[in-house]
């Protein structure tokens, strides 16, 4: 964004009348029209900032969703679980069998909380990032713009 001003000194007072054709040869930005111009290149520059902000917050939205669904999904397993383990346990005749049962859910209940756990870290990781594209591109494309600009 760079501003530039041209103002020319005039020669002497000008006609308080010009021609329609003396009009449209003169320069269509004045000091006042850069100001405005530097005001809506700025505009821009926000409303791009905006824009990805936005889009971070709407894919942070959806994961965090699709986190929420699979946690209600893991829920609702452990409780299908739980009372699978209740029936196992209650069809135990010996000691030996209801040990043989308990070993076998704390196995099992092992391997699905690691399982699990390792999912929804997973998916909370890939949520972070993905919601992070849109900022990240959005910096690395700010700070080319600033120094381009500052260069110029």
């Amino acid at each position: 964004m760079t501003v530039k001003a041209t103002l020319e000194p005039t020669a002497g007072p000008t006609p308080a009348a010009e021609t329609e054709a003396e009009a449209s040869r003169a320069l269509p930005v004045t000091v006042g029209g850069v100001a405005f111009n530097a005001f809506f290149d700025w505009f821009g520059f926000g409303a791009r900032n905006v824009d990805a902000m936005m889009k971070s917050r709407t894919i942070l939205f959806r994961g965090v969703r699709a986190l929420n669904n699979t946690s209600l999904g893991v829920v609702l397993m452990s409780v299908e679980y739980a009372a699978a383990a209740a029936k196992g346990i209650s069809d135990c005749r010996t000691v030996a069998d209801w040990i043989d049962v308990q070993n076998c859910l704390v196995k099992l209940g092992v391997g699905r909380m690691i399982g699990t756990s390792c999912t929804l870290s997973n998916m909370a990781v890939q949520v972070a990032e993905d919601a992070s594209v849109p900022l990240t591109r959005r910096m690395g494309a700010s700070f080319e713009e600033i120094a381009a600009n500052s260069v110029a």
